[in-house]
């Protein structure tokens, strides 16, 4: 099976290289880099062997950079926010040497890790597309999204395991015959919001059925703050595009699947997500309460535990350190274990905690991998963005 996954790779990496620089066929060589940055849009497996999805969108843009240098130097001359993308860049570069020279950990290590925050040049890649390219590959990472989002739904009702990526199948329904899976498609969220306020960029007959699957992903996936994000976001574009009619069809939109949802999404909040309890524990802040992995359900006092633990450790740190957080070391280096004891974070199947990062909060991973100088910068260039 890796035999055949990297066959696939490699396929599709000389068909990208080969059409990165033609007018004709560019927006192929884009597309399937965003489907190797992405993870492989859970058509195929994100890793094989050692080799990993992310390691050839690594290798794919600096081959774009050698051979487009006069694309770089036009945007850094006309756009601000490349040079500011420079500067984040040049931050991780330093933070890249810090964690070799002041941590002591391996080049190879840090360098795996560090070449995943070098792919925000890829920016420049999207000064090389028309319109129509970037037309042409929304549309195709739509339909893509659309039928890997059935596929989804799908799994979900019935707990047979459709679609590759991170597949960690659960045993039994956590409500209502839905089984939870975390392999959620990666542009779901992001087409959701298409659907409804930039519809232009995706065929007009889906429109109004995209719209409900897409929704339907979010309720499956079962996750309270993904649920809440997406009523939140979808309120407030609609609030700034000052459009009453929207208001209204989005309304009625939500509605049939809302009754729908409403009983488990209900049971999901005060039963088995513990939400009274994990939101007393919060309001006093009562860290003893979460559990290592959050295994009792109190999920949002865990996430606190998670960056108090690493903030309180960096408070008795020396400043440079707190200036750029705890180093940017594979998670599964074993120096990282040496050096730290965090109580709090995600199991790997040796029974050991990850140390530096987690999925379950994003912010918690600026106290690591970025630190204060980290933060600070790159929400300077998010505010450009």
């Amino acid at each position: 099976m890796d035999i055949f996954v990297i066959t696939i790779y490699l396929l599709l990496f000389g068909i990208s290289v080969c059409t990165m620089n033609s007018r004709k066929y560019r927006k192929i060589s884009v597309l399937i880099f965003l489907i190797f940055v992405s993870r492989g849009l859970l058509i195929i497996p994100s890793s094989a062997y050692f080799v990993k999805t992310v390691h050839l969108s690594f290798l794919y843009l600096v081959v774009f950079l050698l051979t487009n240098t006069t694309v770089v130097v036009k945007c850094l001359k006309q756009y601000s926010l490349c040079r500011k993308l420079i500067a984040v860049c040049f931050f991780f570069i330093t933070s890249i040497l810090f964690s070799i020279f002041y941590y002591n950990f391996t080049f190879v290590s840090v360098f795996v890790q560090g070449m995943r925050f070098m792919l925000l040049l890829s920016i420049f890649i999207y000064f090389t597309l028309n319109r129509d390219d970037v037309l042409w590959i929304m549309n195709a990472l739509f339909y893509i999204t659309l039928i890997t989002s059935l596929l989804y739904i799908i799994q979900g009702i019935s707990n047979l395991p459709l679609l590759p990526y991170d597949l960690r199948r659960p045993t039994s329904p956590m409500f209502y015959g839905i089984y939870r899976y975390y392999n959620i498609p990666i542009y779901a969220s992001f087409f959701l919001y298409i659907s409804i306020f930039a519809n232009y960029a995706i065929p007009k007959k889906l429109h109004t059925i995209s719209i409900y699957i897409f929704m339907a992903v979010t309720f499956i996936s079962l996750g309270r703050t993904a649920i809440f994000t997406m009523f939140f976001t979808i309120m407030l574009i609609s609030y700034f595009q000052r459009k009453v009619k929207l208001y209204i069809y989005l309304a009625i939109l939500m509605l049939p699947l809302s009754l729908v949802f409403g009983s488990f999404i209900s049971d999901r909040m005060d039963s088995e997500g513990k939400s009274n309890d994990d939101m007393n524990a919060v309001l006093k802040l009562d860290y003893d309460a979460a559990a290592n992995h959050s295994e009792n359900g109190l999920t949002m006092i865990y996430r606190l535990a998670w960056v108090n633990e690493r903030i309180e450790y960096l408070a008795h740190r020396p400043f440079v350190e707190q200036l750029y957080g705890l180093g940017l070391p594979n998670d599964e280096d074993p120096d990282v274990y040496r050096k730290y004891n965090f109580r709090y974070g995600l199991h790997t199947k040796e029974g050991l905690t990850v140390q530096l990062r987690t999925p379950d909060i994003a912010w918690g991973n600026f106290v690591t991998c970025y630190g204060l100088l980290g933060t600070i910068i790159y929400f300077i260039f998010l505010t450009q963005l």
